[in-house]
């Protein structure tokens, strides 16, 4: 019979349970960091979608005169854009102002929003 109990934990037990909180904690890392990663594309998207309908309202104040391919960049480089407007074609509106415009922005890495609608340009308003 020993003269005392024994108390605290054994070397193995210490070595499980550091290996089951590094686990655990690297799994917790992972999910913050995906998170994080989801956070910063829903900002990317929105950003570009606010773009895309400021650059549709200033689009519908200008001549039907204006439909070229544009392009360029705003927050000071760190997205690209490309539009292009082709007249809409459709039997009932022979002289329409109606143009098909497709925007597409891109940012780094490997960034894409693309959309495509119908304007009416101010000419027949």
């Amino acid at each position: 019979m020993r003269p005392y109990p024994e108390q605290g934990f054994t070397l193995l037990e210490i070595l499980v349970a550091l290996a089951v909180f590094g686990i655990v904690g690297f799994a917790l890392l992972r999910l913050f960091e995906s998170g994080l990663d989801q956070l910063e594309r829903s900002q990317h998207h929105t950003q570009a979608a606010l773009f895309a309908q400021s650059l549709f309202t200033r689009l519908r104040a200008q001549p039907p005169d204006s439909l070229a391919t544009q392009q360029g960049t705003w927050a000071e480089g760190s997205y690209r854009w490309q539009l292009q407007l082709q007249p809409y074609r459709h039997e009932s509106r022979a002289e329409s102002t109606l143009v098909t415009a497709t925007l597409r922005v891109t940012w780094q890495p490997q960034g894409v929003y693309q959309i495509r609608t119908i304007l009416l340009l101010s000419g027949d308003t």
